[in-house]
């Protein structure tokens, strides 16, 4: 099967495309947009929020299983290993977390399509988290 792509110029473009797509798949779905102050960049969190996935995604009426959590990279973007950490932790609780760029979009279809757990939705980037993207 060919990967399908689509032309993405920035990571903020991507999340908006991926929280678009899952909208028409009844996802829904949250991400923390940071905000420009004097000290450059932030994200308001409080706890343990740093490295924190860039989108949540619940599917209520699919029932229970159809949860996860994506980290989004612009093509050739690398994860902290606090991003890492996260999406590891996620899944050691049973919750699938996808590490994703623009070159993934078979899978982020086919997830959204068919849900976390599904077996089109499978790939290597949905195992054992990869340390490729790690920085």
């Amino acid at each position: 099967m060919a990967k399908t792509k689509l032309p993405v110029t920035s990571e903020k473009n991507f999340t908006d495309e991926v929280l678009g797509r899952a909208l028409q798949f009844g996802w829904k779905r949250v991400h923390f947009r940071p905000a420009r102050t004097e000290g450059g960049w932030r994200t308001a969190v409080q706890g343990d929020g740093k490295g924190w996935p860039d989108i949540v995604f619940i599917h209520p009426a699919k029932g229970p299983g159809w949860v996860f959590v994506a980290e989004q990279k612009q093509r050739g973007g690398k994860a902290t290993p606090e991003q890492l950490q996260w999406l590891s932790d996620f899944r050691a609780v049973g919750i699938s977390a996808f590490p994703w760029d623009e070159d993934d979009w078979t899978q982020i279809i086919a997830v959204l399509r068919d849900g976390p757990n599904s077996h089109a939705a499978g790939s290597d980037k949905a195992s054992p988290i990869s340390l490729r993207n790690c920085h």
